[in-house]
């Protein structure tokens, strides 16, 4: 079976919550509600089938995978400004 394709959306859905380690600061930073910054947080946990993000009480701490995801996607974008110049 293939694997559903990731939002478009994906790369600043986890790249904000992950900075802030907050949905209601990252939903600020996005002009979203932190309930919409949620609900993608948990498409993409459906999609790549593993948490991005744990959750306890008033706390969000980011999994290895979603740090990982971020230094990935820190790296294209680093390598996207060097080939620009």
């Amino acid at each position: 079976m293939a694997r559903p394709l990731l939002p478009l959306n994906a790369p600043p859905a986890l790249e904000s919550p992950a900075r802030h380690l907050n949905f209601t600061r990252a939903g600020d930073e996005l002009s979203v509600t932190p309930g919409a910054v949620s609900q993608q947080i948990r498409l993409l946990e459906d999609a790549v089938g593993d948490p991005l993000f744990r959750r306890e009480a008033r706390d969000l701490e980011i999994t290895d995978l979603a740090f990982v995801a971020r230094l990935k996607r820190q790296a294209i974008d680093h390598d996207n400004n060097m080939d620009a110049l």
